[in-house]
């Protein structure tokens, strides 16, 4: 079984050369809990960060997902293979 707690923050909004289109940057922090068969658990944190661009919430949505998503496979991969 594993658990994951994450906090994202925005780090930077811009606006771009084209009208409606902002680019944003988020870095996201988490830890991953993981409980093993034979009752062992352990915690590993994981840090990344993302930018998105377009649309206000286009920008913002695929900013936060891509950051979340970075820190979960950076703690995960210190697991091991």
């Amino acid at each position: 079984m594993w658990s994951w707690q994450c906090s994202v923050e925005l780090v930077a909004e811009r606006d771009t050369q084209k009208a409606g289109s902002v680019q944003v940057v988020y870095r996201a922090s988490g830890t991953l809990s993981c409980t093993f068969p034979g009752g062992e658990i352990v915690h590993r944190q994981g840090i990344g960060a993302a930018q998105g661009q377009g649309s206000w919430a286009d920008a913002h949505e695929l900013a936060i997902k891509a950051a979340e998503t970075d820190a979960l496979k950076r703690a995960a991969s210190t697991l091991g293979p």
